[in-house]
């Protein structure tokens, strides 16, 4: 993927070029009610990533519990595909 701006135009514009490229490789995320906040992690790529508060998933949700003043209640299964 790529965005570049190029030249401007006499008409104050830009001329930019663009790539995207779709995948059928992503990740699957579930969320449910939970008495705490949990971080299931499964797939073929799981072992890769950290199942504690260093997960970026845990320090959005705990983010976002902090900002609605909630205590943080979800059990977040993320499936590595």
């Amino acid at each position: 993927m790529f965005f570049h701006v190029k030249n401007r135009r006499a008409d104050g514009y830009h001329d930019i070029e663009s790539l995207v490229v779709f995948t059928e490789v992503c990740d699957h995320i579930e969320v449910e009610n939970y008495e705490d906040l949990e971080l299931v992690v499964s797939g073929p790529f799981a072992n890769a990533l950290p199942h504690n508060n260093d997960n970026l998933i845990i320090q959005a949700a705990q983010l976002l519990a902090r900002t609605a003043k909630i205590k943080p209640r979800a059990r977040i299964h993320l499936k590595k595909v």
